[in-house]
């Protein structure tokens, strides 16, 4: 999986690109815990080129979000195809996460 990021005004955009599998879900999770460290907290994943997503990779999406509420920080989940939607469906998941169709609203979600 390819990891890359940038920055509009207060908001970091981290984009995935491959798979979120169990060897790289480590790496997007310590990458995350140090963006958040930096005081990053207003975080987009941008999802398009996200093609799988196991239990490990929901995992750190739900990591993410406990660790930035407390924070009161803002996470939502950009541009996700439809499989990786039915899967965030059938964990239970939806009502957990903020979610956007594309990159212009959910940079538009924050308040």
């Amino acid at each position: 999986m390819e990891i890359s990021y940038s920055k509009q005004e207060d908001i970091l955009i981290i984009n995935l690109n491959g798979s979120l599998d169990t060897v790289t879900s480590n790496l997007l999770q310590k990458k995350i815990g140090k963006i958040i460290d930096a005081g990053n907290l207003k975080l987009i994943i941008y999802c398009a080129h996200l093609n799988y997503i196991s239990s490990s990779g929901l995992r750190v999406f739900l990591m993410t979000l406990k660790r930035l509420k407390p924070l009161h920080g803002q996470l939502v989940l950009v541009g996700m195809t439809e499989s990786i939607k039915e899967i965030f469906n059938i964990s239970g998941f939806n009502p957990l996460f903020k979610f956007s169709l594309d990159l212009q609203s959910g940079l538009n979600s924050f308040n």
